[in-house]
């Protein structure tokens, strides 16, 4: 088992080393104002990217798979300069922070990123081999005809945990638990939580792009359903969390009124992520 995970963390590793040099190349070639289109599409490849590594670790079990996924989350806050999720920029269309034009962009450059991402890891899986679980997963288990979007309920169900769960994700995350140094911890605890709690129920990507990189084409995939479940969903959530936390909640003192959470977050230029489920505001 220790061996398997050693793998998985190299892969990990070779994966942000790659985002790393293609955001350092990009950040000094590409224009300023395109660089963010750039940040956006490496952003979302590297998350989609772990997402398949985190199939093979969750194979180990809970415990691996849920210090991976903190990790991860932790991670994502510090380095990520994009939005990664669909849901979040048109939320911000919605509140006219993003104009439609530009989160057109953003979402192709996403789903761009999230084809290519499936593309690299089946290569590298296949032609590399990091081991036999990989390949495995390469040429057979990641096939169209052989994997599963992994909504085990209902529509309606699945609907339902994902707009909540990501609602009360945007919550937690307004109140800034854990201060200046901890909310990123904090935040990944909680996501990682809801994570493991609805594998079983919908797979809980809880963002859009990840929803379709784990189960767009599967066997068991019906395009309204998944729309409604992975689309509709988060997207409701971000937008239900959002207002709550800008009209109601005081985010220094952790009390119900009539203050902006939202002018605060503006005001420090911060940015919250979890589990992919990214915001950034400037």
């Amino acid at each position: 088992m220790l061996a398997e995970f050693g793998t998985s963390l190299c892969c990990y590793a070779s994966t942000f080393l790659l985002c790393h040099v293609l955001r350092f190349f990009l950040r000094r070639t590409l224009p300023r104002a395109s660089y963010p289109y750039a940040a956006e599409f490496v952003d979302t490849f590297l998350m989609i990217c772990c997402l398949y590594e985190n199939g093979m670790v969750l194979k180990l079990g809970l415990l691996p798979f849920a210090l991976c996924l903190l990790t991860l989350s932790i991670v994502y806050a510090f380095l990520f300069e994009g939005f990664a999720n669909p849901a979040v920029v048109l939320d911000y269309v919605i509140r006219r922070k993003v104009s439609f034009v530009a989160a057109v962009v953003l979402v192709l450059l996403e789903l761009i990123a999230a084809v290519c991402a499936y593309r690299y890891t089946t290569f590298v899986w296949k032609t590399f081999a990091p081991s036999s679980r990989h390949y495995q997963a390469a040429t057979v288990e990641m096939l169209a005809e052989n994997c599963s979007c992994g909504l085990n309920v209902s529509p309606l169900i699945g609907f339902a945990l994902e707009m909540s769960s990501v609602a009360f994700l945007k919550l937690v995350a307004g109140y800034y638990h854990g201060g200046r140094r901890f909310w990123r911890i904090f935040n990944g605890v909680v996501s990682v939580v809801i994570i493991i709690f609805g594998l079983e129920y919908t797979g809980a990507p809880m963002n859009p792009i990840l929803g379709f990189a784990s189960g767009w084409g599967c066997k068991d995939h019906w395009f309204p359903s998944h729309l409604f479940v992975y689309w509709l969903g988060p997207f409701l959530g971000i937008s239900i969390g959002d207002w709550v936390v800008e009209h109601f909640m005081d985010v220094d003192g952790g009390k119900m009124s009539v203050t902006s959470a939202g002018e605060h977050k503006e005001q420090n230029g911060t940015v919250l992520e979890e589990n992919g489920n990214h915001e950034k505001i400037q």
